[in-house]
């Protein structure tokens, strides 16, 4: 045996580097080309995309189909297009002053009552799944539906009401004009589907 230390032999780190950056940039370039393949060759379905904001299922906008006669029940399905043409410094104070008069002005809240409401349809479904069918309850169960559709209702023109009463002249046939524009575009759309079928 020899009293020489091992000699440990000689490598290039420069060259041991260059390669692992060689294959650094291989694999980052594979992931790269595997995103941009899989983003242009994917599927273009709706149910992959993901909106950023989307409303609560309870707060989502359903189609009603389209009603006849000039502005019929636009209003009353969402008050809010009566002003969405309006500032939001300006909507947000009408919105805020109507929705005051109404808790003021009635014991439980439009969100209360459709929060009834919807306790009472679930109530509905249960009966409806049950092995017999129980008409008294299911009838007094519809008599609440009833009668809490009825006070939303109410609770629904006076909200419109007391959002008109604080518009100007100027403000209401701003209003009109945006109603009509926006019920011109319900009717060609309506128009064009029914062409297609």
């Amino acid at each position: 045996m020899s009293d020489t230390p091992l000699e440990k032999p000689k490598t290039n780190t420069k060259a041991n580097v260059w390669i692992l950056t060689l294959f650094a940039s291989v694999a980052l370039n594979g992931l790269l080309a595997g995103v941009l393949i899989s983003n242009q060759a994917g599927p273009k379905s709706a149910d992959l995309q993901i909106a950023p904001f989307m409303p609560a299922p309870h707060q989502a906008v359903k189609k009603r189909p389209l009603r006849n006669g000039p502005l019929a029940g636009e209003a009353y399905d969402a008050p809010r297009m009566l002003i969405s043409h309006l500032s939001p410094p300006r909507r947000k104070e009408i919105m805020g002053r109507a929705m005051k008069h109404i808790k003021t002005r009635s014991e439980r809240s439009p969100h209360t009552l459709l929060i009834e409401l919807r306790k009472s349809h679930k109530q509905t479904l249960a009966l409806l799944r049950a092995d017999t069918l129980d008409q008294d309850a299911l009838k007094t169960i519809l008599a609440q539906n009833r009668e809490l559709k009825q006070r939303l209702a109410l609770q629904g023109d006076a909200l419109v009401l007391e959002m008109l009463k604080q518009l100007t002249p100027e403000e209401r046939k701003a209003t009109v004009r945006a109603l009509r524009k926006t019920k011109y575009r319900r009717f060609k759309k309506h128009k064009a589907k029914n062409k297609r079928d």
